[in-house]
């Protein structure tokens, strides 16, 4: 089993603790040898993760700040690592469940930033100066 992902937060306003309350969008996919079993997008019920270090806070009740709930009860994909096991779910069931110690956990994340699309500047440049014209045509037709 594997699960796959991504999830985005603004990093100027999160610390280095991120939670559910801070996620601009989630997503999530499970894996059984390859083939997709499902996957989940929306918002979640418990999300701990530390963007300093690009790993899940694992070790505590799946419900607490050191546990993961993503989607358990709902439709699709969902997972929870509490404090001695992980749980794949489906449609809210438990489809596998594992008990992997956490420090051999393997919960982690590649971080990466979505950049300014190099264009954006331009675009704000541009209607800018399209305003600027229209501003100035509205006052000449009114003298």
């Amino acid at each position: 089993y594997s699960l796959t992902g991504n999830f985005q937060f603004d990093a100027a306003t999160a610390g280095g603790e991120v939670d559910e309350t801070e996620l601009t969008s989630f997503f999530i996919q499970g894996f059984l040898n390859g083939s997709s079993l499902g996957t989940y997008s929306g918002s979640i019920d418990n999300f701990n993760f530390n963007a300093v270090t690009g790993q899940f806070s694992v070790g505590g009740m799946s419900i607490s700040t050191a546990g993961q709930r993503w989607n358990t009860t709902g439709t699709g994909i969902g997972f929870s690592a509490g404090q001695y096991a992980q749980s794949l779910k489906f449609d809210g069931n438990s489809y596998f469940n594992s008990r992997i110690e956490n420090e051999d956990s393997t919960l982690r994340a590649t971080l990466s930033t979505v950049p300014l699309p190099a264009a954006l500047p331009l675009y704000a440049a541009g209607i800018a100066v399209l305003g600027f014209f229209g501003y100035n045509r509205q006052r000449k037709s009114k003298a």
